[in-house]
């Protein structure tokens, strides 16, 4: 027993559940649910997974949602959550309730952290060191100022795990690994936002051909030919679990507004711009209610990842490298001349001549990459240092003495030259958002922090011989500089201080949880009408659980933006309609598109319908019935009765999976509006029904659950039979 106790304290156990209680303390508003996460974290992304623990709950799939923007097609959606197994599991195991999305957020802060610790190990560095790259990885500026973008979030934890299985991978081509890294990289696709998954294709293709000319010079083709096998294998593999995926992106290329990608102007907006680059040194100092100085968004505005983390890695610089760690650190230097954007031609060069580097926003996700790289370097450098030389260099004791100096200087001058009043500060605005703070201020709290934290440290290092214990008080000193950057951080970018928790939470429990009949009223009644609540916005219909045309989501229709952007007073005219109504006032769409052409009449329909039906022919005794007999979001029944032919209009946007039918019979559905759905039918009685389901989706859903299920368990297998051969 004592053996094992002495085991738990040396090895890695420890060490993992440091990471965890580092991960709870920084972010223990969230998990505690003092607080609710804010801006798109609520607004779309709770909603979104909140709605598909209905689905599951009622033992439906996701392949349609009616609910915002006139419906759009669930299952093709990237960030709902339905491609993703951790999302699906914790929808699965409740309804998702308002607590969940703040436990799955710090739950991959804490996956980042383990999956970082692992991958520095992997490089036979101490634990210490991949301590604090972990900490300084999954505390860093892209877990705090982008957390309301949870796939973002899901992207940047599980990089160091992918990344490390494929160097396990590149050095031991095996079944094993070949799984390993196949499973990883498809958490990381299937939950993340897609620019994270583009470019880490074009790193690991760099340690691919680093490691494959390695090995031609070594002369070891045997490996060679094992490697070239495996990768195969492992995309086979990755390709197979990701069919779902695939196939429903192919299906929405045509249909989606951003099918075609971005414009240029697009593909800069977003930067990690050069003004932010004081976060490095103070990230409080990026966390201001007006962000106007900073010429980017807020939430693209941190990279920091610790000021000790920052010197071991600017040491680490002239540091040796292994090949890997070395591809890694110049692939991260060229991810941060991407990141600022317009400011240097690099993100512009990759946008025309890398593929898959065109269809997305934001230059600032590239800065992930080179705080991943920084942190692996000064882990690289520490482990150096510390535990192999077992002394600290005379180029670090120098480096921390200049910033200390400069950080002195630095607070002198703030202070000689504003009002500070940080008294009054620290006693009412620190760790709460404030409009009334300033940058100054911001700044001048970083730098008592780090003066003193670098004045300890600049003493111990140069009056006591003890590296290891040094630095392992340097280690203290680093975590809680992180946390402290966290929780300053937070109210700005993480969390509402606007709203407790409780409050937010009863205002989502006053939904109905289940799918309730249609509404008799209009759509745009049922955008009014709807309950409204900070943090919550403009998706509160996936909550009530109305057809609405509003909604805030980059996934919809080219149809429905096109009226949004060109025709937003007809938009504004048909959604006074409820969500089905007959119709016999027809107009062809190239009469709606003639400019400054105004209409009132709401029954009004842009379609081009059969010239054999008689349209204009006196309805002054047209009498008209829907009933709505059944609803689902894949499947929709009414009872209708008409007198006179007519087309009947479901305001829902058109897409491949849908199918109608009156009677029993097919009948083609006709594209009205600019984007709904549009029957003619019949006068009489008549059972109509719309149906959703896209084609091929079930099948290849059924590859893609079998293939994850196989690989995983077979992984698993794998890994029992080579521990127990050790």
């Amino acid at each position: 027993m004592p053996h094992r106790i002495k085991g738990f304290f040396t090895g890695n156990a420890i060490w993992i559940l440091l990471i965890a209680f580092v991960a709870a303390i920084g972010f223990w508003p969230v998990l505690s649910g003092m607080y609710p996460l804010k801006w798109d974290a609520m607004d779309y992304y709770f909603p979104s997974r909140h709605l598909l623990s209905q689905y599951i709950s009622e033992g439906n799939i996701p392949f349609w949602c009616p609910y915002q923007n006139l419906g759009y097609p669930m299952y093709a959606d990237p960030q709902s959550g339905f491609w993703y197994p951790v999302s699906i599991v914790l929808a699965s195991v409740s309804r998702y309730p308002l607590w969940m999305i703040g436990f799955e957020f710090v739950l991959h802060v804490a996956i980042a952290g383990w999956g970082m610790f692992y991958l520095v190990r992997r490089f036979r560095i101490k634990n210490g060191p991949a301590f604090l790259a972990a900490v300084a990885y999954m505390m860093c500026g892209v877990f705090v100022s982008n957390a309301q973008h949870l796939t973002w979030i899901i992207s940047a934890a599980w990089l160091p795990v992918v990344v490390n299985a494929f160097i396990l991978l590149l050095r031991h081509p095996v079944l094993r690994n070949a799984l390993f890294f196949a499973l990883a990289f498809f958490m990381m696709f299937s939950g993340g936002y897609p620019a994270f998954a583009f470019i880490l294709v074009y790193l690991l293709l760099a340690l691919w051909i680093v490691n494959i000319i390695r090995l031609f010079r070594n002369g070891t083709k045997d490996h060679f030919w094992q490697l070239i096998q495996y990768s195969a294998l492992a995309i086979l593999f990755f390709v197979l679990m990701s069919a779902f995926i695939f196939v429903s992106e192919y299906q929405v290329l045509s249909w989606m507004s951003r099918g075609e990608g971005t414009t240029l102007q697009m593909a800069l907006f977003g930067p990690f711009s050069v003004e932010s680059f004081i976060s490095f040194l103070s990230p409080y100092s990026v966390a201001l209610s007006d962000f106007s100085s900073l010429n980017t968004d807020l939430s693209m505005a941190n990279a920091n990842f610790g000021t000790f983390a920052l010197l071991f890695f600017i040491a680490g610089i002239f540091v040796r490298k292994k090949h890997e760690i070395s591809t890694i650190f110049w692939f991260g230097l060229v991810a941060l001349t991407a990141s600022v954007g317009s400011a240097l031609p690099v993100r512009e060069f990759f946008y025309y001549y890398l593929p898959a580097l065109n269809l997305f926003r934001f230059p600032a996700v590239f800065r992930l990459f080179f705080i991943f790289g920084a942190v692996i370097v000064a882990a690289l450098a520490a482990n150096r240092f510390v535990f192999e030389k077992k002394q600290f260099p005379p180029a670090l004791k120098i480096l921390f003495i200049v910033s200390l100096i400069i950080s002195a200087i630095s607070l002198v001058l703030i202070r000689a030259n504003n009002y500070l009043s940080l008294r009054q500060f620290i006693s009412t605005d620190l760790f709460h958002f404030s409009l009334t703070s300033t940058l100054h201020q911001h700044l001048a709290i970083d730098l008592i922090l780090l003066i003193i934290m670098l004045g300890l440290s600049v003493f111990l290092i140069i009056k006591n011989s003890k590296t290891i214990a040094v630095f392992r008080i340097i280690l203290v000193f680093s975590s809680l500089q992180m946390i402290f950057s966290v929780r300053t951080n937070a109210p700005y970018t993480v969390y509402s201080e606007d709203v407790m928790f409780s409050e937010a939470n009863v205002f989502v429990n006053q939904f109905p949880d289940s799918f309730p009949a249609l509404s008799k009223s209009s759509v745009l009644q049922n955008e009014q009408l709807a309950p409204r609540q900070s943090p919550f916005w403009r998706n509160l219909n996936l909550f009530n659980r109305q057809v609405a045309a509003d909604g805030f989501t980059p996934f919809k229709s080219a149809g429905f933006e096109h009226l949004q952007d060109s025709l937003p007073g007809f938009l504004q005219l048909i959604i006074k309609n409820p969500t089905a109504y007959f119709s016999r006032n027809i107009e062809k769409p190239e009469a709606i598109k003639i400019s400054g052409k105004t209409f009132e009449d709401s029954s009004l329909v842009a379609a081009d319908v059969p010239e054999s039906i008689n349209w204009k022919l006196d309805s002054s005794l047209w009498e008209n019935k829907i009933i709505g007999i059944h609803f689902a979001p894949n499947r929709i029944e009414f009872e209708v009765s008409t007198n006179l032919a007519a087309l009947l209009i479901l305001q829902q946007n058109h897409h491949i999976g849908w199918k109608a039918s009156i009677d029993g019979e097919p009948i083609e559905i006709k594209n009205v509006n600019f984007t709904e759905m549009g029957i003619v039918v019949p006068e009489g009685e008549h059972a109509v029904v719309f149906s959703f389901e896209p084609p091929m989706i079930r099948s290849v859903l059924l590859v893609s659950f079998i293939s994850i299920l196989l690989v995983f368990i077979l992984w698993i297998l794998l890994s029992i039979r080579k521990n127990q051969i050790k």
